[in-house]
């Protein structure tokens, strides 16, 4: 509602912007319409703030320890200050959103004067910990993607730390180093590969990354081992002609 009204004062205010230029220059451009557009999109650091107390409150009313919240605020910008790639100056975002920092201290009073009595739960981080492990592979390969490492590094350590299944932070490091490619990246990236191809849950495209590593440096029967590996823990491999045709070759 407080947008909708907000909207409305906007477009009027715009309305008259346009029409006075029209008078002034007989030219027709939206250009108050434009901007009461941009303004009735983003959202107010007031407006972010609520949402912030709000959110806390319901995870508290669910029976969550709410000062989780401040906490996940605190691994974002651990991660962004570990980014290899940052922004030189602040962004939309920043400008229409309180800071990480801000909201970090806000979270905290407010949860330090609502929900004291509050505590973590164990199990929840059990359970968290098992849906991590569950999709892990599809959430890190988006987070690779993005080829911020430092981000991806910081984020890796953290899993270890919480008890992430290894052989998966393994591969990861993995692909990490790989992917970096700088001096020493790929002896890294060997030694990770490895790690996880000797776990008790192997991952099977260590195996075959690791494999292509060696292909890459003529270590043609480790990579033969390394590929014939891959498609007997992945039988049903998407990739199994391709590999069935560098074992021919």
């Amino acid at each position: 509602m407080e947008r909708l009204r907000r909207v409305k004062k906007s477009m009027t205010a715009g309305s008259l912007v346009d029409l006075g230029l029209i008078v002034l220059t007989g030219i027709s451009v939206p250009v108050g319409q434009l901007a009461a557009v941009m303004d009735a999109m983003a959202f107010s650091r007031t407006n972010e703030e609520e949402a912030d107390l709000l959110g806390a409150g319901f995870m508290a009313e669910a029976g969550y320890n709410p000062a989780a919240a401040a906490r996940v605020w605190q691994m974002i910008v651990d991660e962004e200050q570990s980014a290899a790639v940052k922004r030189q100056k602040p962004g939309l975002f920043s400008k229409t959103h309180p800071s990480s920092a801000k909201r970090i201290l806000t979270l905290q009073e407010f949860v330090t004067e609502n929900y004291s009595e509050k505590e973590d739960d164990p199990g929840g981080r059990e359970r968290h910990v098992a849906m991590l492990n569950q999709y892990y592979m599809m959430l890190m390969e988006d987070q690779i993607d993005t080829n911020r490492f430092g981000r991806t590094k910081s984020m890796l350590e953290r899993h270890v730390d919480i008890g992430v299944e290894q052989s998966r932070i393994d591969f990861f490091y993995g692909e990490m180093f790989r992917q970096r490619d700088e001096e020493g990246d790929e002896a890294f990236a060997k030694e990770a590969y490895f790690r996880a191809t000797q776990a008790i849950n192997p991952i099977p495209e260590a195996s075959r990354n690791l494999g292509y590593l060696h292909l890459k440096e003529k270590n043609l029967e480790q990579a033969k081992h390394l590929f014939r590996q891959y498609l007997a823990l992945n039988p049903d491999a998407d990739d199994r002609a391709m590999i069935e045709f560098y074992l021919e070759e």
